[in-house]
């Protein structure tokens, strides 16, 4: 997420593009999916790790 953030803030600063990089809408959608990706490998394996049985 930190690179994203420094790509973000690089593509802001140098270029005049569309969307706009500084628009808050577009910061917070992107860090929301930024987030969601970094945290489903974690939320993953943690269901998995409680739909194992731990013994009977």
């Amino acid at each position: 997420m930190v690179a994203w953030a420094a790509r973000r803030v690089s593509i802001a600063i140098v270029a005049n593009t569309s969307p706009d990089f500084g628009e808050p809408a577009v910061i917070i959608g992107g860090l929301m999916s930024r987030s969601r990706y970094a945290l489903a490998p974690i939320v993953k394996c943690l269901l998995t790790e409680e739909s194992i049985p731990h013994g009977t």
